[in-house]
């Protein structure tokens, strides 16, 4: 009787589970971690045609690692961890980062607000709100790119803070040490936002396309930076 109640509660799950479909959402943030796609945040529009709308603060996942049909009709497996993120605030434009033992999310847009700077940890099945020594050196909330290194480094670089009449680019490495959790900065020769971040085997980090004062960066052109353990 056990076996039969323990199969009806697995059948039950697992048919909740594909039930799930995520909310239609923009400047939303992923990342890679354990054959999954962790995806979390983003602005959920008024409607289809509209980029107005209210920020979300989902947080669910794909497995890559097991077969799923993508033909016309097939459900995707999506997997929904919401329950456990309702210490993260609403958001949009956040980085989200790989750092081994734990998934780093540094807050950007919460609703509507681009002060913001907060850090939080996934570690666990569990978000924490990661309390850092210092303020982060800048609040730069939209659009900026984050990797982390195999030391527990998280590195953010660029982004777009739009005060009222006052747009900054920022031209700063801001880096994290997630384990003694201090900020520090180091200059960059420009500043970016709207670019892509990559982590490479040889230790560099490389920045492709993007903005530069409202102009659009050269595809050809590659921006590096090189860590240093």
């Amino acid at each position: 009787m056990l076996f039969l109640c323990l199969i009806v509660i697995y059948l039950y799950l697992d048919e909740f589970t594909l039930a799930f479909t995520p909310k239609i959402v923009w400047g939303h943030s992923a990342v890679f971690a354990d054959s999954r796609i962790y995806i979390t945040g983003g602005i959920i529009p008024i409607s289809q045609d509209s980029f107005k709308g209210e920020h979300s603060k989902e947080f669910y996942y794909l497995n890559i690692g097991k077969p799923f049909g993508v033909e016309a009709g097939d459900k995707l497996p999506w997997v929904d961890l919401s329950p456990v993120s309702q210490i993260l605030p609403t958001h949009a434009w956040s980085a989200f980062s790989n750092c081994g033992d734990s998934l780093i999310l540094y807050i950007g847009e919460s609703n509507g607000s681009v002060e913001y700077g907060d850090v939080y940890t996934y570690n666990l099945q569990q978000w924490n709100n990661l309390m850092t020594i210092n303020s982060p050196p800048s609040y730069y909330h939209s659009r900026s790119q984050t990797v982390c290194d195999k030391t527990g480094k998280m590195y953010r670089f660029g982004g777009n803070f739009q005060p009222i009449g006052n747009p900054v680019i920022n031209n700063k490495m801001n880096i994290l040490d997630i384990h003694t959790r201090v900020w520090r900065s180091s200059g960059a020769p420009v500043g970016m936002y709207d670019h892509t971040g990559t982590l490479l085997p040889n230790g560099y980090i490389v920045y492709i396309g993007g903005r530069f004062n409202e102009l659009l960066v050269n595809m050809s052109k590659v921006n590096r930076h090189r860590l240093i353990d």
